[in-house]
């Protein structure tokens, strides 16, 4: 797992050292994952058909767009605020700033997730800043039962759902 930095450099990370880890050092697949955010959503055709056109449309090299940015993935266990700050439940939020967490698919509902996180966190007087001790205090809070199990019958973050099947098939 190689974190680039930067969700415009990955594709052509990807590409400049894909013939090494697949060639010379046997490397089965190279899977990218890739942050939409700040594109629009009306240009994700547009940015897949150029993401396979870098990647020479290998059937060993996949990038699984993000919709809009991987924190999508956290607000879709939607317990993980109260988790973090007893006061922060979903009906609280909604009341709140009118964020339904309960029912929205955070992937299609919300243009820029990350800021949604801070909105919610602001709640309780804190902020989301995307820092290391921070984004692994959210993870530690998601329900990975719930999310796997129940969110999935609900269809929403599918972009999740296809890494997970992704990652089903080569453990």
């Amino acid at each position: 797992m190689v974190d680039v930095g930067n969700d415009e450099k990955g594709v052509s990370v990807i590409k400049e050292n894909a013939d090494n880890m697949l060639n010379k050092h046997g490397y089965k697949e190279i899977w990218g994952i890739r942050d939409f955010f700040p594109e629009k959503i009306e240009n994700k055709v547009k940015m897949i058909t150029a993401i396979n056109r870098v990647i020479n449309n290998s059937q060993r090299i996949s990038v699984i767009l993000v919709i809009m940015e991987i924190e999508a993935w956290f607000l879709a266990d939607y317990n993980i605020f109260s988790k973090i700050n007893k006061k922060l439940t979903p009906d609280y939020i909604k009341e709140k700033i009118g964020i339904d967490l309960i029912n929205d698919d955070p992937e299609v509902k919300y243009n820029h997730p990350s800021v949604v996180i801070n909105n919610i966190l602001k709640l309780a007087d804190q902020k989301y800043t995307k820092n290391k001790g921070q984004i692994h205090k959210i993870v530690n809070s998601i329900d990975y039962d719930f999310l796997c199990l129940d969110v999935k019958q609900t269809s929403k973050i599918k972009a999740f759902f296809l890494f997970l099947k992704k990652l089903h098939a080569v453990l």
